[in-house]
């Protein structure tokens, strides 16, 4: 009778089988077990992409925010307060260090003037109208496409340089350029620039928002009449305000030659078709000479 019993217990070779309730449980908990893992994984894997998307929103606000504010801190420098220039319709334009551009009335769009490259010179002699060139003491650092103005103080006139004569000392500003019509240059300082008057280059800094493509509106600088370069993508808001001289805020100044700082606002998303993953910076930056 206990060697019945024994046999029942034991399997051949003296090991205990596995019943089949067995089996099916130890299948249910390895599926269990998997299925866990395959989720803790997925969570992982969607942390990851929410984490990129987070940091490329970012990324894209604050890489447009710091061009901004590295060209506010630069605006006014070395030009007077109004500077008189020329449109493509011959009408004239005043830029001061910071103006508001406001084509086709909106309001995200901005256009920085300042001396940023350190290079000027002096006429030689006279310049008595807007069509005569410019003869200088030197052209170095002069280059065909440049913004210069020329200035002694109380007036100020800005033209885009077309041709360069080192020999010769010259500086022409031809009227194929929207900035030298001869006609926007209004006003012209009666009798014109003496000898001695400064003439030195200029940036003229355009920032705006391209939407032309609606998936991936992007943020632009335009320096002078040169192709428009990317600066920042998927920036869904651009916003400027003024802070004048009395602490008022507005969007659109009267004046501009009251702004004291400006304030700037830009909302970025990531590269994700949902756009949910947004960043939003604020700061604001304070023209040098302004």
């Amino acid at each position: 009778m206990l060697m019945k019993t024994i046999g029942r217990l034991a399997a051949p070779g003296g090991e205990r089988g596995f019943t089949l309730i067995e089996l099916l449980v130890a299948a249910v908990v390895f599926v269990i077990t998997i299925g866990a893992l395959l989720g803790i994984l997925r969570r992982n894997e969607e942390a990851r992409e929410m984490s990129y998307h987070v940091l490329e929103s970012r990324q894209n606000a604050r890489a447009g925010l710091d061009f901004i504010i590295g060209d506010l801190r630069m605006a006014g420098s070395g030009v007077p307060t109004r500077v008189v220039t020329s449109t493509a319709t011959g009408d004239s334009m005043f830029l001061y260090g910071v103006s508001p551009d406001t084509t086709g009335g909106a309001t995200d769009r901005m256009r920085i003037l300042g001396a940023m490259s350190g290079v000027e010179t002096e006429l030689r002699s006279s310049m008595p109208n807007p069509s005569a060139e410019f003869n200088v003491v030197s052209t170095d650092g002069f280059e065909i496409g440049d913004l210069a103005v020329v200035t002694f103080g109380s007036w100020a006139n800005l033209f885009e340089i077309t041709q360069v004569q080192a020999a010769a000392r010259k500086l022409q500003h031809n009227p194929s350029s929207p900035f030298n019509v001869p006609g926007g240059h209004n006003p012209f300082p009666p009798g014109g620039y003496p000898a001695g008057s400064r003439v030195f280059k200029v940036d003229l800094v355009t920032y705006y928002v391209d939407r032309s493509d609606t998936t991936c509106p992007m943020l632009m600088r335009q320096v002078g009449t040169a192709q428009p370069r990317v600066v920042s993508e998927y920036i869904t808001d651009l916003e400027f305000e003024y802070v004048l001289v009395d602490q008022s805020v507005v969007a659109v100044p009267s004046d501009p030659t009251l702004i004291k700082r400006v304030n700037v606002t830009i909302e970025a998303a990531s590269s994700e078709r949902s756009r949910e993953h947004v960043t939003r910076l604020v700061s604001s930056g304070k023209p040098r000479a302004m």
